[in-house]
């Protein structure tokens, strides 16, 4: 919908758009959102491997999913919290509580974030809207509320947002009814990619997903799309839009960046790299890194 715009960036946007209204009163939080504020820790109680954003996501997220492996105790971190050096640490007893988190952040990454459904629905719904923009800009006209429309007119970048504020506002406007709305009437629609893609979107005919233990290569692409073809026969040329590439990445704890401080009951505060008692910080700071590749179901994996 943008082109290489953040959504940190597009928070600092609405930020300073609240600010000037408000006359200043936001100037200290946009100090703290970008670590300007000489107290650091307050930064680091919103953007740091602790920080309340994520303590509210897993935990939200493990109730209404019913992952149970993904609940953890924020009240009991949260007490935990304290400050020295100027830095957020966390209390010696509290190690246990830390590690419990990092191992449910692991397990919601890929039983809920990462989970093939959510991967094969988030990649066709990109694929949807990447259509959308491609048949817009060669002059086809699609449905769609205004706020849509100017998105898919115009992939506004950066620049755009700064010097017109009506964008901005059009953003702020924009929510997954517009699109839903859209999708039900482009499932009539003349495009056979579009029309497929939001017909399978809307009914939870999803792509079938694979994890592959490297790249798509470019012959298995061909041969996936030869195959799209020849079942669905849609042209050559538009079945790209049916074989999706991605990767899915997760790194629980990056222990050369922001580590998690524990305060000892002697006062000295050590990284978590070197506190942790139960398991080693390897198990959760080894980055994994999974390609995958989605089509649709009917046709069999190519070896």
């Amino acid at each position: 919908m943008v082109n290489g715009v953040s959504h940190e960036a597009l928070s600092t946007l609405l930020m300073e758009r609240l600010n000037h209204e408000m006359d200043g009163a936001l100037t200290e939080a946009l100090e703290i959102f970008h670590n300007q504020h000489p107290k650091r820790f307050l930064h680091q109680l919103i953007s740091s491997q602790l920080d309340m954003d994520r303590m509210d996501y897993l935990r939200r997220d493990a109730f209404y999913t019913g992952v149970v492996e993904g609940a953890i105790n924020s009240e009991r971190l949260l007490s935990m919290l304290n400050v020295a050096d100027g830095e957020l640490v966390l209390d010696g007893k509290g190690i246990s509580s830390i590690e419990k988190f990092l191992v449910s952040r692991s397990l919601m990454y890929w039983q809920v974030y990462m989970h093939k459904a959510v991967l094969s629905a988030e990649y066709m719904l990109v694929q949807l809207l990447r259509r959308a923009h491609e048949l817009v800009q060669q002059g086809d006209t699609l449905f769609g509320g205004a706020e849509l429309q100017l998105f898919l007119q115009k992939r506004p970048t950066m620049q755009d947002f700064q010097q017109d504020p009506t964008i901005l506002a059009a953003f702020t406007r924009l929510d997954d009814a517009d699109i839903l709305g859209a999708m039900k009437q482009w499932t009539q629609h003349a495009d056979p990619v579009l029309r497929e893609l939001a017909d399978r979107l809307l009914n939870r005919r999803l792509f079938r997903i694979k994890f592959l233990p490297a790249a798509l290569t470019a012959s298995q692409r061909s041969e996936l799309e030869s195959k799209v073809h020849e079942t669905w026969g849609y042209p050559l040329a538009d079945c790209r839009h049916f074989v999706l590439e991605g990767l899915a990445s997760n790194a629980t704890y990056k222990s050369d960046k922001q580590e998690i401080k524990i305060l000892k009951k002697s006062g000295k505060v050590i990284p978590l790299s070197e506190a942790s008692e139960i398991l080693p910080l390897s198990v959760y700071s080894h980055t994994i890194t999974r390609p995958f590749v989605c089509w649709p179901k009917g046709i069999e994996w190519i070896d």
